[in-house]
């Protein structure tokens, strides 16, 4: 199922991603996300944990039906805050990255950003942004520093994007 939600912010191209990854990165290099584990490989949530218990909240609110479309299903202890866990303050590299440009359509998504393109239809000018980000989140999810994850991103780009005739 797509999400298509109209909106009249203009697709995230290349150099806009670039750049907003860079500045990211760059306000916190050594960080590192860590994305949970619920027994198939690791989610990232995009969003900090706080913001994804409020959105369980209103909905749970609204009635355990609405839950369904929920794309985040947390663990039981996810729902107690953890003031050690970085997921408290920030989502991930990506998610950052999103937010900072106003997309808003990738939250609550629990998938790498390649197949958020995907779901959500229009979100990045090409194919192209979508791996570019994909490497950056890749790098992160395996554990990587923030900066090490814009270092991978901007191989891929000088290796698949500038050599590509």
């Amino acid at each position: 199922m797509q999400d298509t939600i109209d909106t009249a912010l203009p697709p995230l191209d290349m150099p806009t991603a670039r750049r907003l990854l860079a500045e990211v990165a760059g306000e916190r290099p050594d960080f590192v996300y860590r994305p949970l584990d619920l027994g198939l490989g690791a989610t990232c949530y995009y969003v900090p944990l706080p913001v994804v218990r409020e959105e369980m909240e209103r909905l749970t609110a609204l009635g355990p039906e609405h839950l369904d479309d929920f794309d985040v299903k947390l663990p039981m202890h996810l729902l107690v805050p953890h003031d050690e866990d970085p997921r408290e303050t920030t989502g991930c590299l990506v998610g950052v990255v999103l937010d900072r440009y106003g997309e808003t359509r990738h939250r609550f998504h629990a998938t790498r950003c390649d197949a958020v393109h995907v779901a959500v239809s229009g979100m990045f000018a090409d194919e192209m942004v979508a791996q570019y980000l994909s490497k950056a989140q890749i790098a992160q999810d395996k554990g990587c520093t923030w900066a090490y994850a814009l270092d991978r991103a901007e191989a891929w780009y000088r290796s698949e994007v500038l050599l590509t005739p």
